[in-house]
């Protein structure tokens, strides 16, 4: 008996060791990395919007190209491409997502909402997986702001 003992032994390590170093590192697809660069370090946190300009997006076909300054009093042009416009329900929600051209990686999202009372609201993002910072569009006393946000804040895996 005690020679089927140390070959027994024998082949539960190899067997554990293998299954061991089988085992795959999976990563999810945005990740809290607290090291990631930032794409937004020269702008400042809060932008104030020009809604005026960020409606003739709505009106755009996917595969036109965008070059604006959407900050109203200041400066933040977006270029870019439309890679999608949808709506839906009765076309109250109306949604445009623009690849940038000049923020490398980074996709803004804005989305139009139509209340059964005729009001209007938005809500939006600009973010990149590539990157720490992202931008929120926000509503404070009828004015809207992209407002600057870290994404390990945002996003939970």
């Amino acid at each position: 008996m005690k020679k089927f003992l140390i070959p027994a032994l024998f082949v539960l390590c190899t067997g554990a060791s293998i299954t061991a170093l089988a085992q795959k590192e999976t990563t999810a697809l945005f990740t809290t990395d607290h090291n990631k660069p930032e794409l937004f370090q020269q702008f400042p946190e809060k932008i104030l919007l020009n809604m005026n300009r960020i409606n003739t997006l709505f009106s755009m076909a996917p595969g036109e190209s965008v070059d604006m300054n959407i900050a109203d009093g200041g400066s933040f042009r977006f270029a870019g491409q439309i890679v999608s416009v949808s709506t839906k329900y009765q076309n109250r929600i109306t949604s445009v997502v623009i690849r940038s051209a000049n923020f490398a990686g980074a996709i803004l999202v804005v989305s139009k909402v139509t209340g059964e009372d005729s009001s209007v609201s938005y809500t939006g993002r600009i973010i990149s997986r590539d990157n720490g910072d992202t931008y929120l569009l926000q509503e404070a006393q009828g004015r809207f702001t992209l407002n600057k946000k870290m994404a390990r804040d945002l996003i939970i895996d």
